[in-house]
């Protein structure tokens, strides 16, 4: 009798209970309509990206004040865990976020949507986007990193990541200074192995593999899910061309789904590769697409779905997301993924 209690606690204590926790660099997305005057004022190039210091983002926030910014929490697997909160799943965050007015607002989102936060971190400042859209629909954006980029080992949750299904990891902590991320991305994914939770990757941008390609072949034996665009997978297989660049990826890893724009997906189920047509869209902001497809894959792969059958979701809800501004649906995902798998 006392050996089947144990043996019940433990089956307890490793239950899965979460379908997906997300690993990356938190953000507060700033999102600020200006008009051409004001924007020529500021001497920024139009729509370019660039990260600055804490100072400089500051100071351009004073700059844009009394523009009634709009709020949004933000970052690549941020944005993908959101989505699949929306839709249903069960879902939590890791990542490192300052105890600020942004990081309290990162938190607030993500109890609203029952979604496992991180912890505060005291004395820094949470890491925060600003994008400035014109009326052209042009969007000018400055990032600094703060808290984001300071993601270590103690920061990883052992018991959530025991508790889920999947463990989706961002790939640009792999480039957060001293290699801070890189440590805790192995600490995370040691853990998962133990737990039996699998692994997804997203490369996030063609320079994690360009610069820290040997990190990112350490890391993809661990890895079950690769997600990458067109432009991450030539640079991490070193070919030019998709039918080759695919044969590489295969023998990489276990199963992957490449993103190809407005063409759809290529996928891999370790068994069957399939192309998946992209869906229609009138497209007015490309931001957001990639974290709406690997969102809505995740989620519809932990409720029941085939690969291809995720991807095609998948496809329809990006094409949405580009539709809008800004990385969200109005409203949340979830009616619109009604309407669609409901037809």
């Amino acid at each position: 009798m006392i050996l089947f209690s144990i043996s019940a606690i433990s089956i307890t204590m490793t239950e899965k209970s979460i379908d997906i926790v997300g690993l990356g660099n938190p953000l507060v997305d700033v999102i600020v309509e200006v008009d051409e005057a004001l924007f020529t004022s500021l001497k920024l190039e139009k729509g370019s990206e660039r990260l600055v210091s804490d100072d400089e983002l500051h100071g351009l926030l004073q700059k844009v004040a009394g523009k009634s910014p709009r709020l949004v929490s933000g970052g690549s697997v941020a944005n993908s865990i959101v989505v699949a909160a929306q839709l249903g799943s069960k879902a939590g965050f890791i990542g490192s976020l300052g105890n600020d007015e942004f990081g309290q607002f990162f938190n607030d989102e993500c109890l609203a949507l029952s979604i496992v936060p991180p912890a505060l971190v005291e004395d820094l400042a949470t890491g925060t986007c600003i994008a400035l859209i014109t009326p052209d629909a042009e969007r000018t954006m400055r990032v600094a990193l703060a808290a984001a980029s300071k993601l270590n080992e103690k920061q990883i949750d052992a018991p959530l990541i025991e508790r889920s299904r999947w463990l989706f990891i961002e790939g640009y902590p792999i480039a957060n200074p001293e290699a801070k991320g890189q440590a805790a991305i192995r600490k995370a994914l040691s853990i998962a192995k133990k737990a039996k939770t699998k692994v997804a990757l997203t490369l996030s941008d063609a320079f994690i593999p360009e610069v820290f390609g040997k990190v990112v072949d350490e890391f993809l034996p661990s890895v079950d899910l690769l997600f990458c665009n067109e432009k991450e997978v030539f640079s991490l297989t070193n070919k030019k061309n998709r039918t080759d660049a695919v044969e590489v990826l295969k023998t990489k890893v276990p199963q992957f789904v490449v993103t190809i724009g407005e063409e759809g997906a290529m996928v891999w189920d370790g068994k069957l590769f399939t192309i998946v047509p992209g869906a229609r869209a009138n497209p007015i902001d490309l931001l957001g697409a990639g974290d709406m497809f690997a969102g809505t894959f995740l989620h519809c792969i932990t409720h029941g779905y085939d690969y291809e059958s995720a991807a095609q979701t998948a496809c329809y809800m990006a094409a949405r997301v580009i539709e809008v501004l800004g990385a969200r649906l109005p409203g949340g995902a979830n009616q619109v993924f009604k309407s669609y798998t409901e037809q």
